[in-house]
């Protein structure tokens, strides 16, 4: 890896980033109360699947099938987040798709910020602080196209195909255009990803076998694009909705422009 500029190859579009997870995080004001038991049925308009419920923990949470993925809702002390990932079949032989994903990013981020914005619209405690994450998958051929890919993306950076074990994170604050004087810390981390799916051989009276049965090299982008933890006042509660569109655009902006400052 070397940080001399090189002329780098145009970028894909932000659809060839398919979704492993998207997430909202909310850190709620000193003193917030709150009963999220209702907030799922309010949202999906069905009963989750599943509910786990522990007082001593503080810990609430929810999950079930949302717009054919995995939703998922978790409440403690005075954290909060949604989850969206995909949906995992039952059975190991339905799993047409490796690694399994909740779809293109455009796409799963439309219908995961429809739901974060209806939320926001019923909740009512002060919000401290607010995060959007995502884990995002990029399909390649193998290792070297993915680091030919992964150089594309990063413009301050020369990274060779014949690279190995690369990592590259960093924050690139920025000021709010929503909320003034607030700075939004946009931190990625960037690598490439191999996905070894494997099977089990199973034959009488011999000992089963574990064997790789196919893999896949992708490039994987992880955003959290975020509100500092040193904020003096909550968020004002009328631009709460306002600041989560405003850091989801930015992720989206990473996705399809690379690492720009």
């Amino acid at each position: 890896m070397s940080l001399q500029h090189t002329e780098k190859k145009p970028l894909p579009k932000a659809v060839e980033w398919q979704v492993q997870q998207l997430r909202l995080t909310v850190v709620t004001g000193e003193g917030a109360s709150f009963s999220p038991e209702d907030w799922w049925v309010n949202l999906v308009g069905s009963p989750p699947d599943s509910v786990v419920a522990r007082p001593k923990e503080g810990l609430f949470q929810q999950e079930g099938a949302f717009e054919g993925r995995k939703l998922l809702l978790r409440a403690q002390a005075d954290r909060i987040d949604w989850l969206f990932t995909p949906a995992f079949p039952e059975q190991p032989e339905e799993l047409l798709e490796f690694p399994p994903t909740a779809g293109p990013f455009p796409e799963a981020l439309g219908i995961f910020q429809k739901l974060a914005l209806a939320w926001f619209k019923i909740v009512v405690f002060p919000v401290n602080r607010l995060a959007f994450g995502a884990v995002l998958l990029q399909p390649v051929a193998d290792r070297e196209a993915g680091y030919a890919r992964l150089d594309s993306y990063l413009h301050d950076v020369s990274v060779k195909p014949s690279t190995s074990d690369f990592f590259y994170q960093i924050n690139r604050p920025r000021l709010s255009r929503t909320v003034h004087d607030l700075q939004i810390n946009r931190l990625t981390k960037w690598s490439v990803a191999l996905f070894q799916r494997f099977g089990v051989r199973l034959e009488p009276k011999v000992t089963p076998k574990t064997q790789i049965t196919s893999h896949e090299s992708a490039c994987h982008l992880e955003l959290d694009i975020n509100t500092p933890p040193d904020l003096r006042s909550p968020i004002p509660r009328e631009s709460v909705e306002a600041v989560f569109t405003e850091l989801a655009s930015l992720g989206e902006e990473i996705a399809a422009k690379g690492d720009v400052p």
